[in-house]
């Protein structure tokens, strides 16, 4: 009886023992929860910032090919006002962005560390430039309702936080790429059909002079000089030289996954292979190879000298055929984003043809 007597003085001497301990520990568990709690939404404004600013430069830099009416090379205009138009359509901590600081101008592919260089200061490009669209979202007291509060860390003195985030994206002119069409032309028929002084392929009343690219030009016949044919890219094996291997990739079911870039060496398949027209798509602007030949020799290693910007307006097959020779009609066209191809040094000229948005910062 003693001994219980004396536990329960002594739990009855330790009444509120626990309550002064929860108040001495208060400031602990609120800095956990600061941590858990506005940590977390920090990390998340960060990713929503981030992603309208990866969106809103890609979307710019997407529109500076678009057309222009000044002697000006690209679009900054267009490239300015849609990296803003994309950004707002994204929201950020519950709330739309309203603004983001747009800026275009050169970013250098063979040396990073020069940053990016705004167009808008009379900056001057350099060797290895290429055009770019920078966009910087903010998050403070005056850019996008912010900044962020914080529900738990002003216990701790901290309450509330300036987020920023940033994002690059630059379009360039392809040295290579994947599933690109599988025919070549001569640097000759690209030196006469597009006027390298303006960037701009050659017009005729208007617009772009048409061609047809095939086995024996119609426009050199007096110099027997062949403007087009295909190739099967490295692959030179008797197998792969036949029109059903063309076939295959002109379909994308062989060279989906095959890089070629401009100062490699392509093979010139022999023969006309006459089937594998049938198989090309029209009205569509794809990568064509240009090698740098006056004589498209089949059977031959040609390196290539520039991808260039085409579309195919037609194919001249059965009873379309000019001489009983199948061709491919069509013109250069001015500056376009072409699917699947890749930038080299910055270095390589456009002919019509860059590559898709990509980001770099």
């Amino acid at each position: 009886m003693e001994q219980s007597y004396d536990i329960k003085k002594r739990l009855e001497g330790q009444r509120g023992a626990v309550a002064i301990l929860f108040v001495l520990c208060l400031p602990v568990l609120l800095g956990f929860a600061a941590l858990a709690v506005d940590l977390a939404r920090l990390q998340l404004v960060k990713i929503e910032l981030q992603n309208a600013a990866d969106a809103a430069a890609l979307a710019g830099a997407r529109s500076l090919t678009d057309p222009v009416t000044s002697s000006d090379p690209y679009n900054w205009l267009a490239a300015s006002q849609k990296a803003q138009e994309l950004a707002q359509q994204n929201i950020a901590n519950g709330m739309q962005i309203d603004w983001a600081d747009i800026d275009t101008g050169y970013w250098n592919l063979q040396n990073p560390a020069l940053g990016f260089n705004r167009q808008e200061t009379g900056y001057v490009p350099i060797p290895g430039d290429v055009p770019a669209v920078r966009a910087t979202i903010s998050l403070s007291a005056t850019r996008n309702n912010g900044p962020l509060l914080f529900f738990f860390a002003p216990i701790l003195g901290i309450d509330n936080s300036d987020l920023q985030a940033t994002a690059i994206a630059m379009i360039a002119p392809p040295a290579g790429g994947t599933g690109l069409l599988p025919f070549v032309i001569s640097k000759i028929m690209l030196d006469t059909f597009w006027n390298l002084e303006e960037n701009k392929p050659v017009m005729e009343n208007g617009e772009p002079k048409e061609l047809n690219i095939g086995i024996g030009s119609t426009y050199f016949d007096d110099e027997d000089i062949d403007s087009g044919t295909w190739t099967t890219f490295n692959n030179q094996t008797t197998a792969k030289n036949s029109a059903s291997y063309i076939i295959k990739l002109i379909n994308g079911e062989e060279n989906s996954n095959a890089t070629f870039n401009v100062n490699d060496l392509v093979w010139i398949s022999s023969g006309v292979k006459e089937s594998a027209y049938n198989a090309l798509p029209t009205n569509i602007d794809v990568a064509i190879i240009v090698v740098d030949a006056q004589y498209l020799d089949t059977g031959s290693w040609q390196e290539i000298y520039a991808i260039a910007g085409f579309h195919i307006d037609n194919v001249l097959v059965n009873n379309e055929k000019i001489n009983g020779k199948p061709y491919i009609q069509g013109h250069f066209i001015e500056p376009t984003i072409i699917a699947n191809t890749s930038p080299g040094t910055g270095n390589e000229i456009s002919y019509g043809a860059y590559t898709p948005p990509i980001l770099v910062k």
